[in-house]
């Protein structure tokens, strides 16, 4: 999810806890040499995917959190017991009751011996559970506030992970295995660095070896993902209905969209929501493949984030065969159009804004191979964009196959490609290589705006404005994490930790800029310490390959960095301990080309002599709309100003009629600085027809700073509220400290 998407948010948890502890309980196998026919290394290799950090000794003493698993601190489910591989949907779309009602089918692989498999859910009513046909008995807790409830299936005996069954591709996992190793000798060594989860021996293996190879094996390109497994297998079906109040999806009323003549229906599953579209197992931990069939009225278009097969009468079906997290399940249902941008490419959107859409995004297929430029074949196949309605409340968010897109994109001029590239690179980090759970969000967000900067920069032929250019944008990023971590969080609060604790801390209410921002600098600073982009990008490419398809932590990470440059001194001289685990902003900034900001800090010298005869458009005739940005950015943290000059520059500078949100947003931002009454009436419109949380929380926070307006700001949102996505209306009564 692109980091303008995002809120930055402030302390509001009074019991959150200050201590973060990172004491690990770690079981070592003693493991020299690996191959593929020992036995023990061989199932170790089959749980590669599944391994437990043994955490937090505090986490089985805290109440509330007791009952979840020790892999998320954010879901039930226990995934190192039984997995989900793959899921079948079949769903209808009630608009009248807003609801969606079917069945999810589950192929689930055995990990341990279990007499039970445990799910997440949100408000689901859940109508029938069977295995093979038969009827199983099931117990659905009671749901823990925003979490949603635990369910636990039931089975009528036991499973045993040793237990042959046919796999969900036709094949037995047992001659799967022989398919894939006959061509490893027992004298092929392991190559792969990292942890290794033996249950039977309770804890993992750290292991390292001298090569930089990809593969787990040196003869053959096989991968832990290749293997299907030789564990029992469950296919578990599940009949239920969604609630009216699912907080993963919106359904509009036609009012609410560009035609004003249809319904329309989205979803939002980031960070933990997909548990109220289905039972799963709501973890980045597990990822699984799907295929759906979709009823919905004939004259609406279907679109999930999978490839789309055949659409008939009613009924559209899907199918992504590329492995995902929970969260990137999406769906999107409204009378659509669609325009083509490229060989690969298709933007979607109500017919009132294709037109814009396909001239704004129509540069995709550039961005797309620059790309793969840095980080290697486009895995998805296809890359298509949908513009949804104002109320979407974020700027993007990359569901494969289909990223969702807000319309304040549509600025025409192009200027906001950098969220586009971000939801791009979202393809590679996030999609492909995923955080394991939301307390390492930074390797899926950090990264992203790493490598969006990285893109966006290559398209420049001259390298040395290139480089102005990424710095330029770094700094843009710098000042926006200086706010969050300064001005809103706190430089001592524990939310501003790279690698933050979640126990007892929802996931929506720890976004911010800080894993984005921080994340990306902290790369920057490894890449500049390292030796640059020509000895980083091959690491990048290295890792990328090495964990594609899967779900890492930090540790791993730290790991595989230090053995692909394991000759490299200076990575000793890295302050892990505060870049990762310590509040408050960076410890090292880097050296950035400040060259496209020194027109900018002369300006706001010359604004803050109050001397509205000096303002001219002239200042800014030759400013990019970054500079603009990044201009009005730095009057926001200057004392307020008074109207005459603030009217005066807004329409000299034609900021006031500017039609690019972030400009605008920026615009009103510093109106209410000024208690401009002039502006309420812009300032609630505004945020009563865009719900992108970027934009909504900080104007909310700025009228109920302004106590005069408070209880306007107050009664505004309340009168508004059913018309917010779950997770911008929930932030927002926080930021107006309308619940704790």
């Amino acid at each position: 999810m692109s980091f303008y998407s995002k809120v930055v948010t402030r302390p509001f948890l009074n019991n959150l806890k200050t201590s973060f502890f990172r004491n690990k309980i770690a079981f070592f196998v003693p493991v020299r040499l690996i191959n593929w026919k020992h036995s023990k290394v061989r199932h170790s290799l089959i749980n590669f995917g599944l391994h437990i950090k043994q955490t937090r000794s505090r986490f089985s003493q805290v109440p509330v959190m007791g009952a979840f698993s020790p892999l998320d601190p954010s879901s039930f489910s226990r995934p190192e017991q039984a997995v989900i591989k793959h899921v079948t949907l079949s769903l209808n779309v009630d608009f009248e009751n807003k609801v969606l009602n079917g069945s999810a089918t589950l192929d689930v692989d055995v990990l341990q011996d279990i007499g039970d498999v445990v799910l997440d859910s949100s408000e689901l009513t859940i109508e029938s559970i069977e295995l093979d046909g038969a009827q199983l008995t099931y117990k659905l807790d009671d749901p823990v506030p925003n979490y949603g409830s635990k369910l636990t299936i039931q089975l009528p005996k036991r499973a045993s992970s040793g237990d042959k069954v046919e796999s969900s591709r036709g094949i037995s996992k047992e001659s799967s295995w022989s398919e894939k190793s006959k061509c490893c000798s027992e004298d092929t060594p392991l190559t792969y660095t990292g942890f290794l989860y033996e249950p039977q021996l309770g804890g993992k293996a750290d292991v390292s070896t001298s090569t930089k190879s990809d593969s787990l094996c040196e003869c053959c390109s096989c991968t832990d993902e290749t293997y299907t497994g030789n564990h029992s297998g469950l296919k578990i079906k599940i009949k239920y209905t969604t609630s009216p109040s699912a907080t993963a999806l919106q359904w509009l009323q036609p009012a609410q969209t560009s035609g004003k003549k249809h319904p329309y229906l989205f979803s939002q599953c980031q960070p933990i929501h997909a548990r109220s579209i289905l039972p799963c197992q709501d973890t980045p931990f597990v990822k699984f493949t799907y295929d759906a069939e979709v009823t919905a009225p004939e004259e609406f278009t279907v679109l999930m984030s999978a490839l789309r097969g055949e659409s008939r009468s009613t009924k559209t079906t899907f199918n992504q065969p590329m492995p995902l997290p929970s969260y990137l399940l999406a769906i999107a249902v409204g009378v659509l159009e669609h325009r083509t941008l490229g060989p690969r490419s298709k933007v979607w959107s109500e017919k009132e804004e294709i037109e814009r859409s396909a001239w704004e995004f129509a540069e995709a297929e550039k961005y797309l191979q620059a790309a793969e430029r840095l980080c290697g074949a486009y895995e998805w196949k296809q890359y298509d964009l949908l513009v949804l309605p104002p109320s979407f409340p974020y700027g993007g968010m990359e569901n494969p196959c289909l990223t969702f897109v807000t319309p304040t994109l549509l600025a025409g001029d192009r200027s906001q490609a950098d969220v586009l590239i971000h939801e791009i690179m979202h393809s590679w980090t996030g999609n492909l290589v995923t955080n394991r759970n939301f307390e390492h969000f930074w390797l899926n967000e950090g990264f992203t705006v790493f490598l969006e900067r990285k893109v966006k920069a290559s398209l420049i032929e001259d390298p040395i404005e290139a480089k102005k250019s990424r710095d330029f944008h770094s700094i843009l990023g710098l000042e926006e994490l200086s706010e969050a971590v300064v001005s809103q969080l706190g430089v001592d609060n524990p939310l501003t930790r790279l690698v933050p604790d979640l126990h007892d801390v929802h996931p929506d209410d720890a976004f911010s800029t800080v894993p984005y921002e921080k994340g990306s600098l902290f790369l920057r600073y490894l890449e500049d310490l390292i030796g640059g982009p020509e000895v980083f990008d091959d690491f990048l490419r290295s890792y990328l390959k090495n964990f594609s398809r899967k779900s890492l932590d930090t540790d791993e990470f730290k790991a595989y960095l230090f053995n692909y440059f394991q000759d490299n001194e200076k990575l000793k001289s890295v302050d892990w301990e505060t870049w990762l685990y310590k509040s408050g902003m960076p410890p090292v900034i880097p050296d950035y080309d400040t060259s496209m900001t020194k027109p900018i800090t002369a300006l706001v010298a010359k604004i803050n002599q109050r001397n509205a005869s000096l303002i001219s458009y002239q200042d800014v005739q030759t400013f990019t709309p970054h500079q603009i940005m990044i201009f009005l950015q730095e009057l926001i943290k200057h004392p307020p100003l008074p109207l005459d000059i603030l009217h005066t520059l807004g329409a000299e500078y034609k900021i006031d009629s500017s039609k690019n949100t972030e400009i605008l947003y920026r615009w009103l931002r510093l109106c209410l600085r000024s208690k401009d009454q002039s502006i309420l009436g812009e300032v609630f419109d505004f945020v009563n027809h865009i719900g992108r949380m970027r934009y909504v929380r900080p104007l909310y926070r700025d009228l109920y700073d302004w106590e005069d307006v408070r209880n306007q700001a107050i009664e505004n949102f309340l009168k508004n509220e059913q018309y917010m996505m779950h997770v911008c209306a929930h932030t927002v009564k926080k930021d107006l400290h309308l619940i704790d």
